[in-house]
């Protein structure tokens, strides 16, 4: 799975969704967040990871909006480049 010790990565000056720089990650993800972030890294689509998941797509948007946060991006491709480089 994904190590979830990400506090000193900071991605190459990407803005996040606010236009501010990315900050490093100070928390790490949850149980819940890592399958989301699974589920993005194989293209599925809000829908798809809800019905995998057995979660309504607002649930889905809400650890979408957590990743992005701990990440410091502002879209699922910033979230999912991240996640990728650090696996």
């Amino acid at each position: 799975m994904m190590d979830t010790n990400l506090s000193s990565w900071n991605p190459r000056g990407d803005t996040g969704r606010m236009g501010s720089l990315a900050m490093p990650v100070t928390e790490p993800l949850t149980p819940r967040e890592r399958e989301v972030l699974d589920c993005l890294s194989r293209k599925m689509m809000d829908k798809e990871i809800a019905d995998s998941l057995k979660v309504s797509i607002n649930t889905v948007k809400h650890h979408l909006r957590n990743i992005y946060s701990k990440f410091g991006v502002g879209n699922r491709r910033r979230a999912v480049e991240f996640y990728l480089a650090r696996v």
